[in-house]
């Protein structure tokens, strides 16, 4: 007889943070790959392709963009203030 084993709706704290640093790593490692990449070819689309949905999967996971996409300055505040 099997038993019904019930879901968690989300993952755990430091799942989540395990799993922003390694898609971190993984962020950085395409990056260095793909520098020397033309721009036109299919594996620099491959791997960019692959990091706009690395950046989707942390934003659903966590709420927020990764560190490495936000702006050094908060766009809430006033450009006077800047």
């Amino acid at each position: 007889m099997s038993r019904y084993h019930s879901r968690r709706e989300s993952l755990y704290e430091a799942e989540r943070a395990e799993f922003v640093t390694r898609a971190t790593a993984l962020h950085k490692m395409m990056m260095e790959a793909s520098r020397n990449l033309a721009t036109s070819r299919a594996d620099y689309r491959a791997l960019t392709n692959l990091n706009g949905s690395i950046c989707e999967a942390i934003k659903g996971i966590t709420g927020e963009d990764p560190k490495w996409m936000r702006s050094a300055v908060d766009d809430s505040t006033p450009l006077s203030s800047r």
